[in-house]
């Protein structure tokens, strides 16, 4: 492409606008697309609004099952320390705790959306 094809493509000649009109099309396609994310921010936060008042209670109830299960499994890796092990090996036991409690967190939701609560 040549040095004057560049220049005019980049002054917006040959697209339709002229050079004044040019910075007036992308002002507008700037506040276009703020419109249409704004828009979708809005219609997010109103399905958000929309969920219902029992699925949260469910999501808060799951939630404290997970936090008891990662407190006691936690204190049961640090307290490996006490029988001797190194710390990788309380590394991999916090992990595992806190894979166990993510499956506590998951499965008492299960339960508490099976028993109606």
């Amino acid at each position: 492409m040549g040095v004057e094809r560049r220049a005019h493509r980049d002054r917006g000649v040959g697209n339709g606008l002229d050079d004044d009109e040019s910075g007036q099309a992308d002002q507008h396609r700037v506040e276009h697309l703020g419109t249409q994310t704004w828009g979708q921010r809005v219609r997010y936060v109103q399905e958000e609004d929309e969920a219902d008042d029992g699925d949260r209670l469910i999501e808060l109830r799951a939630i404290r099952v997970a936090a008891y299960v990662y407190a006691a499994l936690s204190m049961g890796a640090v307290s490996l320390l006490v029988v001797g092990a190194n710390g990788g090996a309380v590394g991999y036991a916090v992990l595992l705790a806190l894979v166990i409690a993510e499956i506590a967190n998951y499965g008492s939701r299960v339960v508490y959306y099976r028993r109606g609560a």
